[in-house]
């Protein structure tokens, strides 16, 4: 019995920093990807600190579907949904004028490199 206690233990630490390891990629990605554009678009600290947030929103998104979805063709199908989801959240933030500079550079901005 101690011995299928500690291994539940165990394996629920893991399950614990694993999900802890992925938020931290999240935050990564979204500041990385908000820093970018705020660069090459020039945004306030308010659009910068918008484009953030719904980083976040999408990858919480994406983390759900992941769980939601093993097989890899409706994985596909449902991130493709969430990620197509991201122009529009955008434009709220950015205006005709910068959304229009965004959509000419995105390949560049939404990559993490």
């Amino acid at each position: 019995m101690y011995k299928l206690i500690t291994i539940i233990g165990i394996q629920l630490l893991f399950f614990c920093t694993e999900m802890k390891a992925q938020d931290n990629n999240g935050a990564y990605v979204a500041a990385h990807i908000a820093d970018k554009m705020r660069d090459s678009l020039g945004l306030s600290s308010l659009q910068r600190d918008s484009i953030y947030a719904i980083n976040i929103v999408l990858h919480n998104r994406k983390t759900a579907v992941r769980q939601q979805y093993k097989q890899i063709d409706s994985l596909q199908k449902y991130i493709s949904y969430v990620e197509r989801s991201r122009d529009s959240m955008y434009i709220r933030v950015l205006g005709i004028e910068k959304f229009t500079l965004y959509r000419q550079k995105k390949r560049y901005l939404v990559s993490i490199n």
